[in-house]
């Protein structure tokens, strides 16, 4: 852009989806709706009622283009509610890229007694759009928010945060130069030209030092020898890292596998009721399986792992005792990565 960029606001993509729905809908103070979002890289769930977040799920990093991304959204909001006796909601509303992978087919099927739609967008002039261009308007739910905020300033229904720093605020401010501002500059010109004679005077000094080095410089070609030699032992110790880099490359792998274990050990223990009966790890992938005497355990045992796929949990009865068969796959941190996730 040739002009120079104003930024106003800055909002989370949390706030920009509870922001749509109020704007959009009102519904009764004791229903309970679930808002899925899925994006091109992350997805998200959130619990709303009475126009506020009641419960909101950790992020996911998958997109509309992760396989299975549906059903592991389907087993997030299960194990929700699972956990939470009171949390039964009424509908479901779905907006970014949820209309691509048929997202409404999908959570229709799922929960047959609620009300699944895609969101819509009444209050909004849609008339210069075309047919095809309007099915895919809930994948804009977030930008559009965003821009209503912007273009409603008085509507009571948007939440007003913003999180534009204060800093960029001032910044943008037009640059406006006061009297005594201007008396200020006139004496950083004085200054300057004060300083610039006392350089030229300098110089006169630097010429006679110029001098003096030269006799020095005698001095300092009687130390060449004792250069060489360091130079000599830089190169060795140069020699010395490249041997310490192959090493720590050829038992990187092998720490990365025994961290990996010892934390899949101590979180065992730490949940207490569950065990597991297979475990598998091949190319920096791990895969295991193991049964739980409560369900909750599950969801606490799966939530140390940043990046891995729940892809059953299944309830047997043992000897009059129900057990949660789960199956668990993902994918190992590395140091590196583990160090940006804190």
């Amino acid at each position: 852009m040739k002009n120079k960029l104003s930024i106003e606001l800055v909002e989370v993509n949390e706030i920009a989806l509870v922001n749509f729905i109020n704007r959009v809908y009102s519904f009764k103070e004791v229903e309970l709706s679930v808002v899925i979002y899925i994006g091109n890289d992350f997805s998200r769930i959130l619990f709303i009622r009475d126009g506020k977040i009641e419960r909101l799920i950790p992020i996911i990093n998958e997109g509309y283009t992760s396989e299975n991304i549906l059903t592991r959204l389907y087993g997030k909001i299960m194990l929700e509610r699972d956990e939470s006796s009171h949390l039964e909601f009424t509908r479901i509303i779905l907006a970014g890229e949820s209309i691509l992978i048929e997202g409404k087919e999908f959570f229709e099927e799922k929960f047959p007694n609620a009300e699944v739609f895609y969101a819509g967008y009444e209050g909004l002039d849609i008339s210069a759009l075309d047919e095809s261009d309007i099915e895919h308007l809930s994948s804009f739910a977030i930008p559009v928010s965003t821009a209503w905020k912007m273009l409603e300033p008085k509507n009571d229904v948007f939440t007003r945060e913003n999180f534009l720093p204060k800093e960029v605020k001032n910044r943008q401010k037009s640059l406006k130069i006061a009297w005594y501002e201007l008396v200020i500059l006139i004496a950083l010109c004085i200054t300057f030209i004060y300083f610039l004679g006392q350089y030229i005077l300098m110089e006169r000094k630097i010429g006679r030092a110029e001098h003096i080095t030269t006799l020095l410089d005698k001095q300092i070609s009687s130390a060449n020898e004792i250069l060489v030699k360091m130079d000599n032992i830089q190169n060795q110790i140069s020699q010395y890292e490249q041997r310490f880099a192959l090493y720590n490359s050829l038992i990187k792998n092998g720490v990365v596998t025994s961290r990996f274990l010892e934390d899949l050990s101590q979180n065992v223990m730490n949940t207490r009721a569950l065990w597991l009966n297979s475990l598998n790890i091949e190319e920096g992938n791990f895969s295991m399986g193991g049964e739980s005497l409560f369900k909750n355990r599950i969801s606490g045992f799966v939530s140390s792992y940043e990046d891995y796929t729940l892809n059953s949990v299944n309830g047997l009865s043992i000897r009059n005792r129900d057990v949660y068969e789960f199956n668990l796959k993902g994918r190992i941190l590395s140091f590196s990565e583990e160090e940006m996730k804190k």
